[in-house]
Formats: structure tokens, C-alpha cells, sequence
């Protein structure tokens, strides 16, 4: 299904603080990010250890960038995020300072336990069943 900008991303942007652009990125350049963030984690956690959470900027390391620039420079992205916000904004800061976020390998970050989490879990479940 191809990606198609609606109001309805605009009413989630302004209701929610955020908006989801399902099915705008195509397939390979998915797989081409997973690969170079695949490759990135294996390099946080040699030069940080296993609880690492961050390499920036990437610019700085030896990672295949093209991915990266693929995804800023994406036409589709570039329009939605223009057509929501305005045409100053961008999708991305550029090698110099484009971070990639990781999950610890060991301890995972903390997350909302036992009466909060239920709750927590809940708000989010209503709010994925009327996303779309």
C-alpha cells in the first residue's frame, strides 16, 4: 500500500504530540537501515561495552551513510514532513550529528512496572486501535 498524506496525520500530530507515515518508507531502504544499525550497535558496544545506548555521531565511525542519506532526502518523507510541520524543517541533521539510539544488551531500559505498566499498556493499546 503506498503512503497517502491525510488531515488525519495532522489531527494525531496536534492531539497526540505524534503522527505515524505508515508504509512511506520503502522495503529495501528498511532493510538497508537495519543493516548499517545492525553494524553500528556491534560497534557501540566494542568501544562501550555491552550497556551502550548511543553512537554518535555516526559520521565519526565506519558505517555505510548512504542509508541515512536515503531516508533524508526521500521524497515522500521530505513532502510529509513539510506538508505537517513546515517547509524549514528536515528530516535529518546530517553525519555530524545523527546519533542512533540502541537497546542494552544486558539490562534493558527501564520500563513501567506492575499497576503502571497495566495502565500504561492499556492507554497505548486504545490509542493503536484508533491510530488507523
Amino acid at each position: 500500500m503506498a503512503f497517502a498524506f491525510s488531515e488525519k496525520h495532522i489531527v494525531d500530530y496536534h492531539t497526540f504530540g505524534y503522527t505515524i507515515f505508515r508504509s512511506i518508507l520503502p522495503t529495501s531502504l528498511i532493510g538497508d537501515l537495519r543493516r548499517v544499525t545492525d553494524r553500528a550497535r556491534e560497534i557501540a558496544r566494542e568501544e562501550s561495552g555491552p550497556q551502550s545506548q548511543r553512537l554518535q555521531p555516526v559520521g565519526k565511525y565506519d558505517l555505510n551513510l548512504r542509508p541515512f542519506q536515503d531516508y533524508a532526502e526521500l521524497p515522500e518523507l521530505y513532502d510529509a514532513v513539510h506538508r505537517l510541520l513546515t517547509p524549514e524543517h528536515s528530516c535529518g541533521g546530517g553525519p555530524e550529528v545523527l546519533g542512533i539510539l540502541i537497546e542494552p544488551a544486558e539490562r534493558a531500559w527501564v520500563r513501567e512496572r506492575g499497576p503502571r505498566r497495566q495502565k500504561a499498556m492499556e492507554r497505548w493499546k486504545r490509542a493503536q486501535a484508533t491510530a488507523y
